[in-house]
């Protein structure tokens, strides 16, 4: 077989995250991504290297007998769940298997106290990012998902099965609202246009609601109100905007002239024809190139710039830019299991690192069994969020750095007894593991979203004396390729 070449096969197995592995006969397997196990298919062959392949789906011949009709209609188009046409309990051996594979002798002799999952596989995400552009080149302007294996066409979804519905009325409002103006998306090839993108995030468990839309700074060439000023005319368009949502809410908001965009109107909560109270709408400029929510400067429109969270028993406020596990239920169990590996022997003396630590939600859950948590985190708007919700939770016992782990940990002259990791996704760096591992602390909890980056770190900490004695696996992202492993490790 030759690049270009298209053979036929069928799906063996799943590696981690998503790459199937088919089967083409003669002892020669491809890697496709995005497949099911059992699915006869036909692929093209994009890369050869050194006996590896790699390909794309051509055709879909057969599909698998433990497949399902799909219930959601963008399934095909989308690809953000790959698993919506297998029975949950099979996309959770899948997910099993390709953990445990990944981790293959690093957790051998481990207890292990199984996959774990929030209370629901549909409607679970609390934050979903739209974004504004065309179907198909040169098409009307629609604000939804990427296409699946595409990079330009945007696909309307708004009834996307993992999302909170009331998320699909404000996206087909937002639509509707910016579409019969005719303000332009901003093309990423010219970089001209208005519209980026939309934000709405959720509390799983208060029921509050925020709304972010992202636009470029300037209305240049646009003609929406009959006035040479363009601070007025954006004024105009935004208040008329939150006055289309608050109409979605059966309420009003701050009037329709053009200097009536107020932070201080004493709205924010009310529900209408939402089922959750939409507290807040922002407007977020972003001048930026890339194709990201990036917040370069926040205008509160509606209400106020945050929504309260809680998360066994403690209270969190989130602003726009926060980062909160987009699974409230899953993340509650994430935060139990990670309390109960800790919580094995008497903590009251305990002090406790919590690195990488975000907003501080892992330090504050674990500080009430315990004598005093650090946690440390490189962005310092986490910082600050999880300051106030450390005062918000009258929690005396803990204290944050903003920095990179490696350089805040020089400064830090106390050492721990117990260690939390939750790092991104691609794991510790070298330096900062090494540094970590040097504390000789007696157990560490290790939280990761990527087994193989959790998988390489352990090679480190087998080195340096530990093993994972007990570890879990947490469905944080049903139905798409995600999982949270979380590992206790003791010194030998």
């Amino acid at each position: 077989m030759k690049k270009g070449d298209v053979v036929t096969g069928t799906v063996k197995r799943i590696d981690f995250p998503n790459k199937a592995i088919v089967d083409v006969g003669e002892g020669q397997y491809v890697t496709v991504k995005n497949l099911l196990p059992g699915q006869k298919v036909d692929i093209r062959i994009t890369k050869k290297r050194h006996g590896q392949m790699e390909g794309r789906l051509i055709n879909l011949i057969e599909r698998s007998d433990k497949e399902i009709p799909s219930p959601c209609p963008y399934n095909d188009i989308c690809g953000g769940c790959i698993y919506q046409t297998l029975p949950y309990e099979e996309e959770l051996k899948i997910k099993e298997a390709m953990v445990q594979k990944i981790l293959g002798s690093h957790v051998e002799e481990a207890q292990y106290d199984g996959i774990l999952s929030g209370d629901d596989i549909t409607g679970y995400r609390n934050k979903m990012e739209y974004t504004f552009g065309d179907e198909y080149k040169d098409g009307p302007m629609t604000l939804g998902m990427h296409r699946a294996g595409g990079h330009m066409d945007i696909i309307d979804v708004p009834k996307c099965q993992i999302a909170d519905e009331d998320f699909g009325l404000v996206l087909k409002a937002t639509k509707e609202f910016f579409s019969e103006r005719g303000i332009p998306f901003m093309n990423k090839f010219s970089h001209k246009g208005y519209l980026r993108h939309l934000v709405v995030r959720k509390s799983g468990n208060t029921g509050e609601m925020m709304v972010m839309l992202v636009t470029c700074s300037s209305l240049e060439g646009i003609d929406y109100v009959n006035n040479d000023n363009e601070e007025k005319k954006i004024k105009t368009l935004l208040n008329d905007y939150v006055n289309h949502l608050c109409e979605l809410c059966g309420t009003r908001g701050s009037g329709s002239d053009a200097d009536g965009v107020n932070a201080d109107m004493g709205g924010g909560d009310f529900t209408g024809g939402l089922h959750n109270k939409l507290v807040g709408i922002i407007h977020i400029t972003n001048d930026s190139p890339a194709d990201a929510v990036i917040c370069q400067k926040a205008e509160v429109l509606y209400g106020r710039d945050y929504f309260y969270e809680e998360l066994l028993g403690l209270k969190f406020k989130v602003s726009p830019m926060s980062f909160l596990q987009n699974n409230s239920k899953g993340a509650e169990v994430l935060y139990s299991k990670v309390r109960e590996y800790l919580n094995t022997d008497n903590l009251e003396d305990a002090r406790v690192f919590d690195l990488y630590s975000g907003t501080g939600t892992i330090t504050q859950v674990v500080a009430p069994v315990c004598k005093f948590v650090l946690g440390i985190e490189i962005v310092e708007e986490a910082v600050e969020s999880a300051w106030e919700n450390a005062k918000l939770n009258k929690l005396d016992n803990v204290s944050f750095m903003a920095g990179d782990v490696f350089e805040c940990l020089k400064e830090v002259e106390e050492k721990p007894d117990y260690i939390i990791v939750d790092p991104p996704r691609e794991g510790i760096t070298p330096k900062s593991l090494a540094k970590i591992l040097d504390y000789g602390v007696d157990r560490i909890i290790y939280v990761s979203c990527k087994a193989s980056s959790l998988a390489n770190d352990l090679v480190m900490c087998r080195e340096k004396g530990y093993k994972v004695v007990r570890y879990a696996m947490v469905d944080l992202f049903p139905r798409t390729t995600g999982i949270e492993t979380v590992c206790m490790l003791e010194k030998n």
